[in-house]
């Protein structure tokens, strides 16, 4: 057993080439320090200290089969044939590289050492497996991950934008509330009350849906316009809107009755932060296209009732699929 410092880290995981690993955090630039061609399997918690998008590219590398998940996982040791590292080293930049925090791990090169410690990945596996046993909880607890960091990053601003965002076809569906596809209509005689009055020069842009329907900060809307006959305007264009703040009961209109009270805000004072996918002159005629198809105008429009944003969530995922088909 040999005592690793700083430093030297990073070289005894390369020797190791591990096959299992369990972390308590990945980061997105995981690949630098492993071979990820002789990873296996890896269990690693998928709450706001791992980078969403690094778990995803392991997901991507590995299938939602041989990532497993468990909140509260703190260890981090790395298993090879004939060597494991065991320490405080998450599989991140931080963690790894010689410029990262200051760590410590010991190298292990006992063969029956490194046999109990794969008894012991088996058993942090199998929590794993009773904590996420379905591949979709798993795919729903990344997506959450993603809000988490959205949120954070719209208040710190420790996102760099890239000049051209993520593409429709390689966007990772991962639930049926990855983002709110919303429609919205001509309506300029509202009024504010309310806590929402004290934002109102905040106010960037923003979204009325039905008092009681499901929706969550730190999601994305996908605003779209509606012509008075309740079709696809084909003028404007869709656009994104982050949900900053939520706001209930804050909106009425003198003398009306108006039941789309719960305002979701977008701020002006936020730092920007990449949106899902980037809305190009095609993906926006084939979503205009699909949206006012007769298989899916009447769920997101709504019938004469109330409309509510969650009796769209179960169709989602069959839309993605389909707006995906169309710009293919």
């Amino acid at each position: 057993m040999k005592l690793l410092k700083t430093g030297e880290i990073r070289g005894a995981i390369e020797r190791c080439e591990p096959e299992r690993i369990a972390v308590a955090y990945v980061g997105l630039d995981w690949e630098k320090f492993i071979d990820k061609e002789k990873v296996k399997e890896v269990v690693v918690s998928p709450t706001e200290g791992s980078n969403p998008k690094g778990i995803q590219s392991l997901v991507d590398c590995l299938s939602w089969e041989n990532v497993h998940f468990l909140d509260n996982l703190h260890c981090k040791f790395y298993i090879g044939d004939q060597s494991a590292i065991l320490g405080s080293s998450n599989l991140s930049r931080n963690g790894i590289a010689e410029t990262g925090l200051e760590e410590a791990a010991v190298e292990i090169t006992d063969l029956r050492e490194i046999e109990n410690l794969g008894s012991y990945f088996s058993e942090i596996k199998q929590m794993a497996l009773e904590k996420y046993p379905a591949e979709e909880m798993k795919k729903q607890a990344l997506s959450d991950l993603y809000n988490i960091w959205r949120e954070r990053e719209r208040s710190r601003g420790t996102e760099e934008i890239e000049e051209d965002g993520e593409e429709l076809l390689d966007y990772a569906v991962l639930s049926e509330t990855d983002f709110y596809i919303a429609w919205y209509g001509d309506c300029d005689n509202v009024e504010y009350r309310g806590d929402i009055e004290n934002y109102e020069s905040l106010i960037d842009d923003e979204m009325h849906f039905a008092a009681g329907d499901k929706i969550r900060k730190g999601k994305w809307v996908l605003c779209w316009k509606v012509t008075a006959n309740n079709r696809p305007n084909m003028q404007v264009k869709p656009h994104w809107l982050f949900i900053d703040e939520l706001f209930e009961n804050a909106v009425y209109i003198e003398n009306e009755e108006y039941d789309y009270t719960t305002v979701a805000v977008m701020r002006s004072d936020r730092e920007p932060v990449e949106p899902p996918f980037e809305l190009t002159p095609n993906v926006i005629r084939a979503f205009k296209e699909l949206i006012g198809s007769e298989k899916y105008l009447s769920t997101f429009i709504g019938g004469d009732g109330v409309y509510y944003m969650k009796d769209t969530f179960p169709v989602f995922k069959q839309f993605m699929a389909d707006w995906k088909k169309m710009v293919s």
